[in-house]
């Protein structure tokens, strides 16, 4: 199996956002922090704006960089 020391996820805003799923509502997000945490990985959320880093786009981008706990 790969594991990697550093993942980086990046996204879009909607990611955020909740659907029903099985009768659940589900948020995607929440659902991959959760996903890495069980496998030993910590994970922050940052909300970047595509206008700030001259990137060619007006949307909202969601990074979640992860390392593996030592």
């Amino acid at each position: 199996m790969f594991n990697p020391k550093i993942v980086v996820l990046e996204n879009v805003l909607g990611i955020v956002r909740g659907f029903k799923y099985n009768g659940k509502l589900v948020y995607p997000w929440k659902e991959v922090t959760k996903a890495f945490s069980k496998i030993d990985y910590v994970s922050l959320n940052f909300r970047l704006e595509s206008d700030d880093y001259a990137v060619p786009v007006s949307y909202t981008h969601l990074t979640l960089p992860t390392n593996r706990e030592v």
